[in-house]
């Protein structure tokens, strides 16, 4: 793609911009398909009621779908780098889709690791080609733009968990992942044909402002390969980054709702303190995306982990409604605007050339975190029959998050004079 396809002639009018086609299909895939994921907190206990399971045992697959999904995501990011989205997200949402109906049949505990684990794993892996692609689309409202597209995840993860309660608790469990997996089939798949890898695929200008010029552009449409970023030391502090957000969120993501429940707070009000965090996240995504478009998303991520310190210690000691609801609050600004600055400082970083691949690869970090987020918290209430020393992991996690992030420079040109990232 050349500079000057790109840059839009002096005085032309620009015609609608396709790149807001492509937000709003993302943000409904995200709705619906990560909205469903992040709501198996409120499946948790109904099916370790039913089948009476350990908890550490049962987690598990929910480990390994994080794992399957990080793995399969440097895999998708690649094809995306060729391919572009659109086919991807089709296999990833089907695979989504027949797993949760195939978990409205469950009778063992192998089952939930190959539907949830591996089917929903790989399903998930359609995020890295969705950010990737906005970030392909987007240069100076790159972070605003990614957060407006995770909203659609934070906004499921309020309506799906509300919804699903309510459907297990009129219709039981079963029925509810087959009317859900029905649901995630027909929205994202039908989503998914409007997606585009880049502006040239239609013939369009890259969105610009009016300091656009061709170093910017230059910049952003270059990059690092696969092989020149894993030899920079900013590859490994971001994917190291990356861990210890991805493990103090996952934490809270599948372990909130029974340490709630488990106080002797209700099923539905501890889901409307599920979904209160979600509602936070959804503005800490959009007010705190522009932000890190103007203060560097590296910035933000230290805000990020100084504020995930300050919920943990808090939730360490609460115990009564509202201080839950407190902490809801708290946790949803670090969570939202954490998510919404991965792919946006690892474009600044490495550039656009091998975007999909390399975000797929520092995710990897993000995919051990949220793996041992969601099963090390299980054996150890197992273990303890508290969440205490889980809590006490994430405060840690935050600390060191904090402070890699604050010693985070940006990457020299010894390697690719094509990539001056403002980090």
């Amino acid at each position: 793609m050349s500079n000057k396809k790109m840059i839009p002639p002096p005085g032309e009018k620009p015609r609608f911009y396709y790149g807001y086609v492509i937000v709003t299909a993302a943000f409904i895939i995200l709705l619906v398909n990560f909205g469903l994921y992040f709501s198996f907190g409120v499946f948790f206990k109904p099916i370790l009621n039913d089948f009476d399971w350990p908890r550490g045992l049962t987690s598990g697959a929910i480990s390994l779908s994080w794992i399957i999904g990080g793995l399969m995501s440097v895999i998708t990011g690649k094809l995306n780098d060729k391919f572009g989205p659109r086919i991807l997200t089709t296999v990833c949402g089907t695979l989504f889709g027949t797993g949760l109906l195939l978990i409205s049949t469950l009778t063992s505990l192998w089952q939930l690791y190959l539907y949830y684990g591996i089917m929903i794993g790989i399903g998930t892996a359609t995020m890295i080609p969705l950010m990737s692609t906005i970030s392909r689309w987007f240069i100076h409202k790159r972070t605003v733009m990614t957060g407006i597209m995770l909203t659609g995840s934070g906004v499921g993860s309020i309506l799906m968990p509300l919804i699903a309660t309510w459907l297990i608790s009129t219709e039981g469990w079963r029925p509810t992942c087959l009317i859900l997996g029905i649901i995630n089939l027909v929205v994202v798949i039908i989503a998914a044909q409007f997606l585009k890898r880049d502006p040239s695929k239609i013939k369009q200008k890259l969105e610009m402002s009016i300091q656009s010029d061709a170093q910017v552009l230059t910049k952003n449409s270059a990059g690092l390969s696969i092989k020149q970023a894993l030899h920079t030391q900013q590859f490994w502090f971001i994917s190291a980054i990356f861990f210890c957000f991805g493990l103090s969120i996952n934490i809270i993501m599948l372990h909130m709702v029974p340490h709630i429940t488990d106080m002797e707070i209700s099923a539905q009000n501890a889901a409307n303190i599920f979904a209160a965090m979600n509602g936070v996240s959804i503005a800490s995504r959009i007010i705190l995306g522009r932000t890190g478009d103007k203060i560097g998303n590296k910035r933000v991520f230290v805000l990020v982990f100084a504020i995930l310190l300050v919920s943990y210690i808090w939730l360490m000691f609460v115990r009564e409604l509202w201080t839950l609801y407190i902490f809801a609050i708290v946790f949803g600004l670090a969570f939202g605007a954490g998510i919404t600055q991965e792919s946006p400082i690892t474009a600044n970083t490495f550039g656009l050339n091998s975007h999909g691949v390399i975000f797929g690869a520092v995710s990897i970090g993000h995919t051990l975190g949220a793996t041992l987020g969601t099963l090390i918290p299980g054996y150890l209430f197992d273990a303890t029959g508290s969440y205490q020393m889980p809590f006490v992991i994430g405060a840690l996690l935050s600390i060191s998050g904090f402070i890699m992030t604050s010693l985070l420079v940006p990457l020299k040109e010894k390697i690719s004079k094509t990539v001056t990232p403002n980090v």
